[in-house]
């Protein structure tokens, strides 16, 4: 009975640690704003705790619990199976998360899988005449991203830019102006207040933008 308990009570405590640890790296340390606020660092899989990485707001880990946690769980001989990982992943800011890749910098495909900013449309147009592809894939072994080779992934370009080179200058105001007296619109990228039309209030909102930088 004594050797019983004492296994139950083990069990309970491997539980707990196992739930704090994945507290740790999934609810209080990933938050971010920026790239440079997130940095990879090795989970504790060699001792059958967690995963092989995580990225972590640096500022906000605490890596002193997270070696106590680690020493508890050996202790109460926790470890079932270890893990055999790759190297240590890059690291960015996804979204409000940091979040590992395998392969350097973002995601190279286009805006019509992964959306655009606020204030940006996407648009299946390139100024610089490169490639977007549709989609990317990154392989955890060369960290190389490999991708579809279509070239329709689409571009993000400001809602406002009308001639869609990439600057919202008095061109664009002209170009607009010209398309209202010539009821020709390419409504998307015109509507500046996204009323689904395009009028005068569209081209005193982009010289507001242009003067003042207010959007």
């Amino acid at each position: 009975m004594f050797e019983c308990n004492e296994s139950c009570n083990n069990s309970n405590s491997c539980i707990e640690i196992e739930t704090s640890y994945s507290h740790i790296f999934n609810e209080f340390s990933q938050g971010c704003n920026y790239d440079e606020e997130c940095i990879s660092v090795w989970g504790d899989c060699g001792q059958g705790l967690g995963g092989c990485h995580y990225a972590v707001n640096e500022e906000n880990f605490n890596n002193e619990l997270v070696e106590s946690l680690v020493s508890d769980w050996i202790s109460n001989d926790c470890i079932v199976s270890v893990c055999d990982c790759f190297d240590l992943p890059y690291s960015y800011c996804n979204d409000g998360v940091c979040d590992i890749s395998y392969c350097q910098g973002s995601n190279p495909s286009g805006c019509f899988l992964d959306g655009c900013d606020d204030n940006y449309l996407c648009l299946d147009f390139s100024v610089t005449n490169e490639c977007v592809p549709s989609s990317c894939s990154c392989d955890e072994f060369s960290g190389n991203w490999f991708c579809t080779e279509d070239c329709n992934g689409g571009s993000c370009f400001q809602i406002g830019d009308a001639n869609i080179d990439g600057n919202i200058n008095i061109v664009d105001v002209v170009t607009i102006v010209d398309s209202i007296l010539n009821d020709s619109f390419f409504e998307d990228i015109y509507d500046i207040n996204s009323d689904t039309t395009v009028n005068i209030v569209d081209v005193i909102l982009l010289i507001d933008v242009i003067l003042y930088g207010n959007r």
